[in-house]
C-alpha cells in the first residue's frame, strides 16, 4: 500500500511506512534481534523526517 501511495506521491505514505516500521521494531525486539530492530528504528526516524519534509514542500 505504501509503495502504491509513493508512486502517487501522497504525503500520507510516510505515515504508513512509520506504522509498518514501528510494528517491525516490536516484532524484532520480541524475537531478540536488537540490531535488526535498531535498523528499523532508524527507518522509522527517516519516515518521520520524510513526512515532515514532504509536508513542508507540499505547502509551498
Amino acid at each position: 500500500v505504501a509503495m502504491w501511495m509513493l508512486s502517487r506521491k501522497l504525503v500520507e505514505q510516510w505515515l504508513v511506512w512509520l506504522v509498518v516500521d514501528l510494528v517491525t521494531v516490536g516484532l524484532y525486539l520480541y524475537k531478540d534481534l536488537p540490531y535488526t530492530a535498531g535498523l528499523y528504528a532508524l527507518y522509522s526516524a527517516l519516515a518521520v523526517a520524510g513526512y515532515l519534509r514532504w509536508r513542508r514542500q507540499a505547502r509551498t
